[in-house]
């Protein structure tokens, strides 16, 4: 049953008038008044606990699904975990991958500027230049590369989803089904 329909018959409990009761009102749990409805002859109190009975199955029946509700919320953000820890490790890796590219690289400008400054031949100087120019723009290219991919795998690894309030909204309606079957039983 809807929430909405539940919240009609609440109503309806509440503005239900009792008649042929003594000044007393009925007992604030459901075991108390049905003790004292098998106990009396009052058929208007049988049939108020009767339409009571049936508030806490609907109340019961809405707790389960919120209960199923929720835990298909609680599956989808522990896999929209997963895949976000899955990019974030695949990004660290690749930012390894281009940082090993970086020392690579460096050491190969550095190298190459060496030769430069070493050359006795123009034709062999302006060579070694353009490498070590070429590695070094590839080198700090790495680097770049390199901390974009850290970047993005923290952001991955902090976008996954709380799962804290939907554990203890989850814990919360146990306790009240557990509460309700133990009332109904």
């Amino acid at each position: 049953m809807k929430s909405g329909t539940t919240g009609v018959l609440i109503l309806l409990l509440i503005f239900t008038p009792v008649l042929n009761l003594p000044s007393q009102s009925l007992p604030p749990d459901l075991k108390s008044a049905v003790s004292m409805a098998e106990s009396g002859p009052d058929q208007q109190l049988v049939e108020t606990m009767i339409d009571y009975k049936t508030v806490q199955r609907m109340q019961l029946e809405d707790a389960y699904e919120k209960r199923s509700t929720i835990k298909a919320e609680l599956e989808n953000i522990k896999n929209i975990s997963r895949k976000n820890a899955s990019w974030g490790s695949s990004l660290i890796m690749v930012s390894a991958l281009f940082i090993g590219s970086y020392f690579i690289l460096h050491s190969r400008s550095d190298e190459a500027y060496d030769k430069y400054l070493d050359a006795t031949i123009t034709d062999d100087a302006i060579a070694y230049r353009e490498d070590f120019q070429r590695y070094d723009v590839m080198s700090y290219t790495c680097l770049g590369f390199a901390g974009a991919g850290a970047g993005l795998s923290i952001f991955f690894f902090n976008k996954s989803p709380s799962q804290e309030e939907l554990q203890d909204e989850l814990l919360s309606i146990e306790k009240e089904i557990q509460y309700l079957e133990g009332e109904l039983e």
